[in-house]
């Protein structure tokens, strides 16, 4: 019997007081698990390679695309990349850089649009790696780097402004349709279940 766990953190972290814990095994759906097609895989320092390759060929056989995280880290690979990007949004906003809209059109439509074809390191590699590194060298040094959320948001959070579930957050949501915009992302991840489906 091989032990699956959804949580994106570490397996070895869970296997503790298991008895096999060469058996153990993440695989990270995410959510909503019926329209998104990916699962995180990673085995941690007891798994069998067996075990990962049986994972994996099992999500293949019921239409899921595993991703292989070579190595132990917290989050994965999908966490990872939607923290890294909200720490920056936040920053942003925070800073009153931009407002939350301008900063969320910004990535709607652009890198939203973009990403739905090709991954980050397609994208840098479509572009030229020479161009994205002398940009890189010139763009990291002010990125943010900040250990916690901007204390902004921490006030938010203590005061009860959680967002669409209390009515308000960084958005007001008196003023903007949370179920409209509900409905038109899983509307969208049916299109692209279709579209995988066709592919």
């Amino acid at each position: 019997m091989v032990i699956g766990s959804t949580s994106s953190r570490p397996i070895s972290l869970l296997v503790e007081r298991m008895k096999h814990p060469e058996r153990a095994v993440a695989t990270h759906f995410i959510f909503p698990a019926q329209l998104i097609t990916l699962v995180e895989v990673c085995g941690g320092r007891k798994t069998a390679p067996e075990v990962i390759t049986w994972a994996c060929d099992l999500l293949n056989s019921i239409g899921y695309t595993p991703a292989v995280v070579d190595k132990e880290v917290d989050g994965f690979i999908i966490n990872r990349l939607q923290f890294a990007i909200l720490r920056e949004a936040w920053s942003l906003w925070a800073k009153g850089i931009a407002s939350a809209q301008a900063i969320d059109d910004s990535f709607k439509l652009t890198l939203g649009r973009r990403y739905s074809v090709t991954g980050p390191i397609e994208s840098a590699e479509l572009g030229g790696l020479d161009i994205l590194h002398t940009f890189a060298e010139f763009l990291f040094p002010d990125l943010d780097t900040a250990k916690q959320p901007p204390e902004a948001l921490a006030a938010l959070v203590r005061e009860g402004h959680l967002g669409l579930e209390t009515g308000g957050g960084v958005y007001d949501w008196s003023q903007k349709d949370g179920q409209a915009l509900l409905k038109a992302r899983i509307d969208r991840l049916f299109q692209h279940t279709a579209e995988d489906n066709a592919g």
